[in-house]
């Protein structure tokens, strides 16, 4: 089985990831990184929500955050 993740210092996750917005940035990429696909109804095409890294069903107008669903789902990062 392919490793996919390797493990960080403090200094190296501090230096990867210093503010919020770079940590959404790498869920999104992750979450998303096989292209957007709503949970609602299936469509494939989205916009930007209201916050960064969001996005929004153009279909049913699902809102979808990087964390939902996921470890940090209701957790501030």
């Amino acid at each position: 089985m392919e490793k996919r993740f390797k493990s960080l210092s403090l200094f190296e996750f501090q230096t990867r990831f210093p503010d919020e917005d770079k940590c959404r940035e790498y869920l999104a990429n992750l979450k998303w990184e096989k292209g957007y696909k709503c949970p609602k109804c299936g469509h494939e095409k989205y916009c930007s929500g209201i916050n960064k890294f969001d996005r929004q069903c153009t279909s049913c107008n699902y809102l979808e955050s990087p964390t939902a669903g996921t470890l940090f789902h209701k957790s501030k990062l």
